[in-house]
């Protein structure tokens, strides 16, 4: 079977009989605030080549030199194995627990969620099963310290995958598109999750998230247009439109664009004076807001 990335691989296994391929269907609209209106299918478009790491780079470079030295002192490990993880079901609820909070929090209070469920076999790999998951009432959840509303989001997660609403297979072999409309069907998880999801989980080369507050802020830094503002009580840094249109001539390889424009806002490798180092740091007493503002968009 190909990846979603056209890289063979062995590793997944076909469906069961009974499950077949998620048709492909037309797309709704993102019920994003936009000045335009994109389907999912016009703003995720699937690789029609497999891809190459290195060539990626190349194309990078033969856009911006700028990359040269970026790729040189980052070498983008996330594409480094094309392999998309074998246990989707873990991977969002992981996303759901590391939410808000910090990732050592995050690690613990997986931990003790995975300790509330047996593991006769004391595999160090054991991961409940979604079955496990919604046999299991709220205050337990909860007491491995989640939210109210991530014990619920987890619910809704297992419940998707014990109802067969979503199977691993769907995520592997279904269009981008279809896979972001799957994932957002399920409560808490939204377009930015969906998009993290794509790009670390299925590896996926081609996704460029708009609404992620660190890319916008990266960008707006790579063109030379950054400036701390709010729109309308909430910060942005760059239009979705502008975003979209910068990031164009680097398909099909926005992830990584993506990704190294996370490593540029928190890099001053280009900074070569003092009038922008001082625009590149941002304002200890606006980070938490900033933040918290970031969350808040995600989902």
């Amino acid at each position: 079977m190909k990846t979603r990335s056209g890289t063979l691989i062995s590793s997944v296994s076909k469906s069961p009989k009974g499950i077949t391929k998620t048709p492909k269907t037309r797309a709704p609209r993102v019920q994003t605030p936009r000045k335009h209106k994109l389907t999912l299918e016009e703003l995720y478009r699937d690789p029609v080549s497999p891809f190459s790491l290195s060539a990626a780079y190349k194309h990078l470079k033969s856009i911006d030199s700028r990359f040269e030295k970026l790729i040189e002192k980052y070498p983008c490990t996330v594409f480094e194995d094309l392999t998309p993880v074998q246990n989707p079901f873990k991977s969002l609820i992981d996303s759901v627990v590391g939410q808000q909070v910090s990732g050592a929090a995050a690690k613990a209070i997986l931990r003790r969620f995975v300790g509330l469920f047996s593991n006769p076999n004391q595999d160090d790999d054991f991961f409940p099963s979604p079955i496990d998951v919604i046999k299991t009432d709220l205050d337990t959840l909860r007491s491995a310290g989640l939210s109210a509303q991530k014990a619920s989001y987890v619910t809704a997660i297992a419940n998707a995958f014990a109802s067969k609403t979503i199977t691993p297979q769907m995520l592997y072999e279904s269009s981008t598109a279809n896979v972001v409309q799957l994932l957002t069907n399920i409560k808490g998880i939204g377009i930015w999750s969906a998009e993290m999801f794509l790009v670390f989980a299925l590896k996926s080369p081609d996704i460029l998230s708009t609404g992620d507050l660190a890319v916008q802020r990266g960008m707006s830094k790579w063109a030379g247009t950054f400036v701390d503002t709010k729109v309308k009580g909430k910060w942005k840094y760059m239009s979705e439109e502008d975003m979209l249109k910068t990031a164009e001539p680097y398909r099909p390889y926005r992830s990584l664009f993506m990704w190294y424009m996370w490593r540029y806002d928190g890099t001053d490798l280009f900074v070569e004076n003092s009038k922008e180092k001082e625009q590149e740091s941002i304002k200890e007493e606006l980070q938490e807001e900033e933040e918290k503002e970031q969350i808040k968009n995600q989902d």
